[in-house]
Parts: structure tokens; C-alpha cells; sequence
């Protein structure tokens, strides 16, 4: 890796990454744990060195081999140990960590939330065996902080063909079934799909995000109407009571109620589910990202082919030029080597360099082989299947609050006795009577599919009954007299003992 190392400081993605970070605790689309091993990532501790601070978390578990392990590690440690996967595994995906951040990073819920994040990493690490059995993997999980320099300098000093070995080893197992790719240009092609993909994603992720905090917002401000609203009729009932002493009047319905019931109903999921939309919505796009750090890797192997066969064209011309000439080189003689030394340093030079050129041209075959014919099937498979399930799950618990929800408007229209009728037909209390004449109903809670986990289904009769004094009350067919809407919009007449009805004062 002489010269090559990673002297970036990340492998550049040609997308941006401006979009607001989706919190990583949410688990709708991610990644089942395939692999028999223990992973933990834990105890988070903060330290302060002068005017510097930084998190360490305890890594601990045991490798695919039973080997155990328990190191601490800082975010930066984990930051390496992707870069250096990533670079060795060219054209290979390798999963996402959490982004830097540099406002809040040590606040307690955005630790918890970085924990989260960085032991999933580690967990798709493991479900990778051609990751897991990595040499540098391996080192990275026995290496404390002190020693994660020296892992570093080791890095960097290992030779290209020990890490092609490796990547080859890795994938062993599957070679078996793989085909050279027929089409030169798929790679093209996936790699411009998944750099439109990933905009479009990040344009839904930017919605999802304002609807979710549209419902959340809405959710809260339901709470506070529902409040508002028993305020305003206990505030009317009050006031009819006491200028009509007690007669009976008009008073406005009693949304509060209902309010109060449809609060309850979405207390389990204030964003009405929208987040499991934008949680694999937040993931797939993550994930995206990082297959085309993968390309860019084979990318950036394919850039060092080039400049390697570009040395050794370079070399070969110098070999040319020294057999040509009576003594060889001019400044070399001057240094002291005659023409032999001069062919004999040169041909040293060539030989290696058509070693390495030789085997980034196998590294870059292999590579394409297992992108094309194991990386993309299977990461366009895997996103298809999580989105399918997401979207199947969200479908249903949309479907059950709907129904509660339109289930709890039809009892609260029951009641008051307005219920909407076909058309041509008198509006009914859905029983096939005229408007209600009896007591308020009690109506069965609206079907919830098993798998949907909006709250128990809330009727009106759940909710907390304002206390009202007076007789002023709504129409609910308890005086047995007839009624008329009153021409206020929302105020329901009620008439007296004798069936009569005014709007006004007698």
C-alpha cells in the first residue's frame, strides 16, 4: 500500500449529504442479525484532556471464531476502521456509520443514539464473513487505544498483494457460482442508478421529515384543543344558566370530547406511523451512499492501474535509452554506476512493477466479478424486500387508524344525532331509526388489524366528562321534543317539554 494508503481523509461520494440525520434507535428497515456472534457496544464515557473532550465506547464480544474481545474505542477509531474496509474491499458494500457531527456530540441522547449506530456497524460487519475474517478487522477488535497507532502504521505498510490475497480468500466461498460479467457497462450503469436513486430518496427523506413533525405538531396542538374546547362550552353553559335560570337553551356541541378520544387514539404514534417511512427511507439512502464508496474504491484501483502501467512504460523507456547510449545514463555515470548497474537497477524496477500491474489487473477482474454478480443483486434485492415489508406494515396501521378514527367521528355523530344518510333519506343513528331518541350509544371500537400498533381503540365514553351545571344541554333526544339546527353553525336547538323551539330569548 506504499503510497496508497489512506492518506484521504474519506472516500469522496458525489452525494451530498446535507439532509438532516435520522435518528438511529428507529429500527424499520434495518438489517437482521444473521451471524453467530456477541457484539456489544457500550458504557460511554466522556473525557476531558485541557480544552478537549471526547467519547470512548466499550467494545466487547466474540469473533465468528469464539475469540473474545473487550477494548474501548473513540468514534474516530471506528471512522478508521471504515475507510480501511472500504479500501481493501474494493467494489464491495461495506455498512455505514453515524456521521460527524461537531454541535451536541456530547450530549447524552445524541451519545445513546451514536452507541446505537456503532454497534449496528459492527453487527453488519459480522453478518459479512469476508469483513469479519478480515486481518485488519480482527486486529481492530483486540487493539485498545494505545495501540490503535500502531495498528494504523501496520496498515499502511502492508503490502498490495497480502490485502489482494485476502479479498480473495474472502471470496472463495462464493466464486464458485459467479460469471465474469458479459456487459462492460452495468457497472456504469449501477453506478449512475444509485447516484439518481440517491437523490430521489433524499428528496422523500426531506418530506417524510415535515410530515412527520407536521402530525407530531398536530398531535400537540389536539391535545391543547381539546382542552380549549371544554373551556368554551363550560364557559357558555355558565353563562345560559345563569341568565335563563336554568331554563332550557341552546348551547353549542361538545367537541371536546372527541378531541380528547381522538388524542388518545394516536398517543402510540403521534407522527401517525410516518416515521417508519422515513426511517427506511433514512436507512436505504445511508446504505446507497456507501455502495458507491464501494465503486469508488474500484474506481480509485482502476486509477492505480493506470498510474502504474504509466510508470512502467516510463521505466521501459529508461531501459531503452541506457541500452542505447556507449555508457548509459550521463547523471547516473556521474553518481558512480556504470551502464551494468544501470540495466541491472532498472530491470529490478520493471520486473516489480509488472508484478503489481499484474495483479491489480487480477484484483480489478475479481472485484467486478463479485460486484456485479453478488453486490448488486443482492443490495438492490435486500432494499426492494426491507421497503416491501416497511411500506406493508405502514399500509396496515394506516388502514387501522382510519378506521378508528372514522369509527370514533360516527359515534360522535350518533350521539348528537346528525349522522349523514344516503341521499333522498332521512339521516338515521345508523340502527335505521330517525335521528337518535334514545340515550347516547356505546359503538364497538373499529376493527385493528393484529399487526398494527396504533393505541386500544378509544370511544367517546373513554373520555373525561366536563362538568356542566344547569340544564342547558344538547340535543341528545333525552326531552323527547323535536329540534332544529339553529342558523349559528354547530349550535343545536333543543326544544322544550312541548316540542316548540325558539332561537332566542322568551
Amino acid at each position: 500500500m506504499e503510497g496508497d494508503g489512506l492518506s484521504t481523509a474519506a472516500v469522496d461520494t458525489e452525494v451530498a449529504t446535507e439532509y438532516e440525520e435520522f435518528d438511529s434507535h428507529s429500527k424499520w428497515g434495518s438489517e437482521a442479525i444473521r451471524a453467530e456472534h456477541q457484539v456489544c457496544v457500550s458504557d460511554p464515557e466522556t473525557r476531558q484532556h485541557g480544552l478537549t473532550k471526547h467519547t470512548t465506547y466499550l467494545v466487547s464480544g466474540t469473533t465468528l471464531q469464539g475469540s473474545s474481545f473487550s477494548t474501548r474505542k473513540r468514534y474516530n477509531d471506528f471512522e478508521w476502521l471504515k475507510q480501511a474496509l472500504v479500501y481493501a474491499y474494493p467494489g464491495v458494500f461495506v455498512p455505514p456509520i453515524p456521521r460527524k457531527q461537531k454541535m451536541g456530540r456530547f450530549e447524552e441522547h445524541f451519545v445513546e443514539n451514536r452507541r446505537r449506530a456503532l454497534e449496528e456497524f459492527l453487527q453488519r460487519i459480522f453478518n459479512r464473513p469476508y469483513l469479519a475474517n478480515s486481518s485488519t478487522f480482527k486486529a481492530w477488535l483486540q487493539r485498545g487505544e494505545s495501540g490503535m497507532e500502531g495498528l494504523k502504521r501496520e496498515y499502511i505498510r502492508k503490502p498490495l498483494s497480502e490485502l489482494f490475497h485476502e479479498y480473495r480468500n474472502g471470496f472463495q466461498p462464493y466464486l464458485r457460482s459467479m460469471q465474469a460479467p458479459g456487459d462492460k457497462d452495468r457497472l456504469s450503469a449501477f453506478k449512475q442508478y444509485l447516484t439518481k436513486h440517491a437523490n430521489s430518496l433524499k428528496a422523500i427523506y426531506r418530506v417524510a421529515c415535515r410530515v412527520v413533525k407536521a402530525h407530531t405538531d398536530a398531535h400537540v396542538a389536539i391535545s391543547e384543543l381539546h382542552t380549549k374546547m371544554a373551556d368554551l362550552r363550560n364557559g357558555e353553559v355558565v353563562f345560559v344558566n345563569d341568565a335563563y335560570g336554568g331554563s332550557q337553551q341552546s348551547v353549542r356541541v361538545d367537541l371536546s370530547e372527541v378531541f380528547y378520544a381522538e388524542k388518545q387514539s394516536l398517543a402510540e404514534s403521534p407522527s401517525q406511523s410516518y416515521d417508519l417511512l422515513q426511517s427506511v427511507v433514512g436507512r436505504e439512502l445511508r446504505d446507497v451512499e456507501s455502495m458507491l464508496e464501494g465503486i469508488q474504491s474500484l474506481d480509485k484501483l482502476t486509477h492505480m492501474q493506470m498510474q502504474t502501467r504509466g510508470k512502467l512504460e516510463k521505466e521501459e523507456n529508461i531501459q531503452h535509452n541506457i541500452a542505447r547510449h556507449q555508457q548509459g545514463d550521463f547523471l547516473s555515470v556521474l553518481r558512480g554506476k556504470d551502464k551494468e548497474a544501470q540495466l541491472h537497477d532498472v530491470a529490478i524496477s520493471i520486473s516489480r512493477l509488472r508484478q503489481e500491474l499484474q495483479l491489480l489487473e487480477e484484483w480489478i477482474g475479481l472485484a467486478k466479478v463479485v460486484l456485479t454478480c453478488k453486490e448488486m443483486p443482492s443490495f438492490t434485492s435486500d432494499k426492494v424486500d426491507k421497503y416491501r415489508d416497511v411500506v406493508e406494515e405502514f399500509a396496515k396501521r394506516q388502514a387501522a387508524t382510519s378506521l378508528q378514527r372514522a369509527e370514533l367521528w360516527s359515534q360522535f355523530l350518533r350521539r348528537i344525532g346528525r349522522e349523514q344518510a344516503p341521499y333522498g333519506m332521512p339521516p338515521t343513528n345508523g340502527l335505521g331509526t330517525l335521528r337518535a331518541t334514545g340515550a347516547s350509544m356505546s359503538v364497538p371500537p373499529a376493527p385493528v388489524p393484529p399487526s398494527a400498533s396504533p393505541s386500544s381503540s378509544t370511544t367517546l365514553s373513554s373520555a373525561p366528562h366536563t362538568q356542566h351545571t344547569g340544564t342547558p344541554q344538547t340535543h341528545d333526544g333525552r326531552d323527547g321534543g323535536g329540534a332544529a339546527s339553529g342558523g349559528d353553525g354547530g349550535v343545536v336547538v333543543v326544544g322544550g317539554a312541548s316540542g316548540g323551539a325558539a332561537n332566542g330569548c322568551r
